[in-house]
C-alpha cells in the first residue's frame, strides 16, 4: 500500500507554446486524447511523415499542454489539424518547425479508427494535405493528450483604451475622432480580430462627413466590439461630444436693429453722425451696395450686440443729398442684459442600483431652463475624479457597468450655460447601492500535503473548502478543476464543499502520486480574488479605501481637510499587505501625503449691494465696497486669493479690495439724474479649483443715482458795542478784578435796569 500525495491550490501555470484550435465555440479547459499510460506500447521508424489521430477537440481555443512518452530522440511536431471534410486536414499550428524520427507511441489491437499516416511531407502552417491518400492506420490508440486553456478574450489597447470621451466643435469636421486599438494575449487570435460597431449614430456622423457638414450638437455614444475568432469579445463605449460653437457676434453677421425711411427726390448718402455712449459697434449701411440714389434703403445695425454693456444707447443718424439738404434721427437702442439659465434646484440626491446600471444607463435628468430660450449647455466635476463612473451631457450617465464597482459615494457639481452666462450649479450626491463583496476562500491555500490512502473507501470525507461573503443572501458557487484531469476519476466535491474520494485507489497503478484542485468560489456576480488590505492605523481607518481586488487606493467620500488643523501638509502612514494565491504574504510601507489646497468657495457679507452715488460725482469716486470671505486657513488661501469683476455697465468698475468706483462720465447717461443701474458682481477665488463654477460667487448691486447733498453755510456774527459810559450814569470807577479771573482781558460793563447802581466786572 502506498501513500497518494494530494494538494488543493487556488490556481496552477502551465507552461508550454499556445495553438489557436479550429473556429467554433470556446474549449476552456479540456483533455483530449488517450492518456500515455497504458498506450505505451509501440512505435513506428518512420521519418519525415505526418500523422493526424482520431482525436477531436471541436471547440476553439489554445493548447497549453501536450503529454507523451517520448520513444526516440529528435525534435517532434506536435500540430493542430483543421478536418476539411473528405480526407483533407488544413494545419492550423504547431510546436517547432524541424523533423524527427517518429516519437509517440501507440497501443494496437484496440478499435480506434481514423488514424492517418502521409509520408515525406512537410507542411506549413495554414497549407492543406490529402491524408486519405496515404496509409489508413485503423485499430491503433495514440498515447499522446492535448489539454487546453480558456481563450482570452480581446482587449483594448493604446494610449487612451476604451471607454473614452472625445470632444469636437460642431462646425469642425475631423478627420478621425479616435483611433481603435486591440490586441488579443492569444497571439493566433490578433490576425483574427473583428470590429463592429452600433449602427447609430456612426453612420450618421459618416454621413456628416462624407457631405462636409456640421455635426448635430449633443453626446453620441458608439457601442464597439471587438471579438476573436472564438468569439471572446470586449466591448467599449466611446463618448463623442459635439460642443456648440461659442457665440461670439452672431456668428459674425450684422443684427438690423432699424431700416431708415428717408423721402428725397434728390440722390442722397446717410450716415453715422455719433452715438453715445461712444463705443457701440453700430454701423449704418446699405444692403445692396456703395452707390448713392434716390432709392436707397439704409439700415442701422450692430455686429456686437452680445458682448455690449447692457442700457441705453443713442445712435444719431445724418442723410444729406447733393444740394446741401439734410435730415436728423436719432435711434434709441436699449440692450437689455442676458439672463442666466438656472436648475429646478441647486442641491439633489439619488440612489443607483449597482446590479441595474449598465455603461450608457441614463440615471438623472436634470431639468435646466433659460428666461430666454437660449439652448442650455452643462458641465460638470466628479469626486473622487480618478473611480468617477458617471458623465454629463445634458443628462447624467453610466459610463461603465456598475456590477462590479467597489466605491459607493460620489459628488458631482453640475454647471449650467447658455453659453454667455452661467447658472448656479447644481450639487448632486450619487449613492451607489448593492455594490458587491467578492466571496473569499478563507481555508486555502495550505501548506502541505493531505494524504489519502491507497483504497480508501469511497466517500471518504479527505477536505472542505470554507467560503464566506459579507452579502448576505449570495448564493455561493465553488468551480473547481483537476490537475490533471485524470484526477476526476479518483476524487469529487460534493454539494457541501467537501473533498471526497470518488473510487478505490490503486497506488501501484498510478502514474503519479500528487493530484492538484484548482478552487474559486463565485457569488453570481464576481469570483474569489487575491486580496489586498490597507491600514492607515484607527485614526484614518475610514479616511481611505483600497480595492481589495485592483489595491487601487481612494479617498473615502472624495474629502480629506486640512482646514480644521490649519496645516500645509500631513503624511499618513500606512501598511500594504497582499496575499497571494500561495498563500504567501508581503508587506510594504506607504506614505500618503494630503496638500492642503485653496478648496473653499469664497462668500459675500451681504446677499446683495445697494449703492448710491450723485450726479456730479466724477469719476474714479469710490460708491461702496462687498467684502467676502472664506474657509481656507491658510494665509496664502485667504481672500487676498479673490479676483473681482463687476458686470455690465461701462460708468462702474471695482478695484482689486472689493470697491466699486465711477468710472466713466454719469451724465452721458438719458435721464443722468434719476438713472438705476443693476449690475452684477462677481468674485473668484483663484485657488486650485479654478476655474471650477464652484469656486465663483456672484451678488446683485443696484446703484441709484441721487442728488448731491445741500451744503449749508453758517456765518457767526460777532457786535461789539461800544459803550458811553458818560451816558450811562455815574459811573464812578471801572476796575478789573484779579480775583475772579486774573487772566482774561475783556471788560464787561453792567448796569442795572434802572441805571441807578451801575458796576464793572470781569467774567
Amino acid at each position: 500500500m502506498g501513500i497518494l500525495g494530494f494538494k488543493i491550490l487556488i490556481l496552477i501555470l502551465l507552461i508550454s507554446i499556445e495553438k489557436t484550435l479550429v473556429e467554433a465555440a470556446a474549449c476552456g479547459t479540456k483533455t483530449v486524447g488517450a492518456t500515455p499510460t497504458g498506450n505505451n506500447q509501440d512505435v513506428d521508424t518512420n521519418t519525415g511523415s505526418a500523422y493526424v489521430t482520431a482525436y477531436k477537440f471541436e471547440c476553439c481555443g489554445v493548447v497549453k499542454t501536450w503529454s507523451f512518452y517520448p520513444k526516440a530522440t529528435g525534435t517532434i511536431k506536435l500540430q493542430v489539424w483543421e478536418d476539411l471534410g473528405t480526407g483533407s486536414y488544413k494545419l492550423k499550428g504547431e510546436d517547432s518547425s524541424t523533423s524527427g524520427t517518429d516519437m509517440v507511441s501507440y497501443k494496437g489491437g484496440t478499435n480506434t479508427n481514423g488514424n492517418y499516416r502521409k509520408g515525406s511531407v512537410t507542411p506549413s502552417v495554414g497549407s492543406s494535405i490529402d491524408f486519405a491518400s496515404g496509409s489508413i492506420l485503423n485499430f491503433r490508440t495514440y498515447g499522446i493528450t492535448a489539454t487546453t486553456a480558456d481563450n482570452t478574450a480581446p482587449y483594448f489597447t493604446g494610449d487612451k483604451p476604451l471607454p473614452q470621451t472625445v470632444t469636437a466643435k460642431d462646425t469642425t469636421i475631423p478627420f478621425s475622432f479616435y483611433t481603435i486599438q486591440a490586441t488579443d494575449d492569444d497571439a493566433n487570435d490578433v490576425s483574427t480580430l473583428t470590429i463592429t460597431f452600433t449602427s447609430s449614430p456612426v453612420e450618421d456622423i459618416i454621413q456628416y462627413r462624407q457631405l462636409s457638414k456640421a455635426y448635430d450638437v449633443g453626446t453620441f455614444y458608439v457601442t464597439v466590439v471587438v471579438t476573436d475568432q472564438c468569439q471572446n469579445s470586449v466591448t467599449g463605449i466611446l463618448t463623442i461630444i459635439v460642443e456648440n460653437t461659442e457665440r461670439d457676434t452672431f456668428g459674425g453677421s450684422a443684427v438690423s436693429l432699424h431700416s431708415l425711411s428717408v423721402v428725397d427726390i434728390h440722390t442722397y448718402t446717410c450716415y453715422l453722425n455719433a452715438t453715445t455712449p461712444s463705443t457701440g459697434g453700430f454701423t449704418v449701411t446699405r444692403p445692396d451696395g456703395p452707390a448713392s440714389n434716390a432709392a436707397n434703403q439704409y439700415t442701422i445695425s450692430n455686429t456686437g450686440l452680445v458682448k455690449l454693456t447692457p442700457g441705453t444707447y443713442l445712435v444719431h443718424v445724418s442723410c444729406a443729398d447733393q444740394h446741401g439738404g439734410q435730415a436728423h434721427e436719432t435711434l434709441t437702442v436699449v440692450v437689455e442684459p442676458n439672463l442666466a439659465p438656472s436648475f429646478s434646484k441647486t442641491k439633489d440626491s439619488i440612489t443607483v442600483d449597482a446590479t441595474v446600471v449598465k455603461a450608457g444607463d441614463v440615471i438623472y435628468t436634470p431639468t435646466a431652463t433659460d428666461p430666454e430660450n437660449d439652448q442650455v449647455y452643462c458641465n460638470f466635476t466628479c469626486t473622487p475624479a480618478i473611480t468617477c463612473p458617471f458623465e454629463v451631457s445634458t443628462v447624467v450617465r453610466a459610463k461603465v457597468d456598475l456590477d462590479l464597482h467597489k466605491i459607493p459615494n460620489y459628488d458631482m457639481s453640475i454647471g449650467v450655460n447658455d453659453g454667455l452666462t452661467a447658472g448656479v450649479p447644481l450639487a448632486l450626491q450619487i449613492t451607489i447601492d448593492k455594490i458587491n463583496n467578492q466571496p473569499v476562500i478563507t481555508n486555502l491555500p495550505i501548506s502541505d500535503y493531505v494524504e489519502v490512502k491507497e483504497n480508501s473507501a469511497t466517500n471518504t470525507f479527505i477536505y472542505k473548502v470554507s467560503v464566506t461573503d459579507k452579502d448576505a443572501g449570495d448564493k455561493i458557487k465553488l468551480n473547481y478543476e483537476f490537475i490533471p484531469e485524470k484526477g476526476s476519476d479518483f476524487f469529487k466535491i460534493d454539494a457541501y464543499k467537501n473533498v471526497r474520494v470518488k473510487a478505490g485507489i490503486d497506488y501501484e497503478s498510478l502514474d503519479r502520486e500528487i493530484f492538484q484542485i484548482k478552487f474559486t468560489a463565485n457569488d453570481g456576480r464576481e469570483d474569489s480574488v487575491p486580496q489586498y488590505s490597507l491600514d492607515c492605523g484607527a485614526q484614518h481607518e475610514t479616511d481611505f479605501i483600497m480595492d481589495p481586488s485592483t489595491g487601487l487606493v481612494t479617498v473615502n467620500n472624495g474629502q480629506y481637510d486640512l482646514d480644521n488643523t490649519c496645516k500645509a501638509t500631513e503624511t499618513i502612514p500606512c501598511v500594504i499587505t497582499a496575499t497571494d494565491l500561495g498563500d504567501h504574504t508581503v508587506k510594504c510601507n506607504l506614505e500618503i501625503t494630503i496638500s492642503e489646497i485653496n478648496e473653499n468657495p469664497p462668500v459675500f457679507d451681504k446677499e446683495n449691494y445697494d449703492f448710491t452715488v450723485p450726479w456730479d460725482a466724477t469719476p474714479a469716486t469710490t460708491v461702496g465696497r462687498a467684502t467676502t470671505t472664506d474657509l481656507d486657513c491658510l494665509s496664502t488661501h485667504d481672500e487676498r486669493q479673490h479676483l473681482y469683476e463687476l458686470c455690465c455697465n461701462d460708468l462702474f468698475s471695482v478695484r482689486d479690495n472689493g470697491q466699486v468706483y465711477l468710472s466713466g462720465d454719469i451724465t452721458s447717461v438719458p435721464n443722468y439724474k434719476t438713472a438705476k443701474f443693476d449690475l452684477t458682481l462677481t468674485v473668484t477665488d483663484r485657488g486650485d479649483l479654478a476655474p471650477n463654477e464652484y469656486m465663483v460667487k456672484t451678488a446683485p448691486v443696484t446703484i441709484t443715482v441721487v442728488e448731491p447733498p445741500t451744503t449749508t453755510t453758517t456765518t457767526t456774527t460777532t457786535t461789539t458795542t461800544v459803550f458811553d459810559i458818560n451816558n450811562i450814569g455815574a459811573v464812578t470807577q471801572a476796575v478789573r478784578n484779579p480775583a475772579k479771573n486774573p487772566a482774561h482781558t475783556e471788560w464787561n460793563i453792567w448796569k442795572d435796569s434802572d441805571f441807578s447802581n451801575p458796576s464793572i466786572d470781569c467774567r
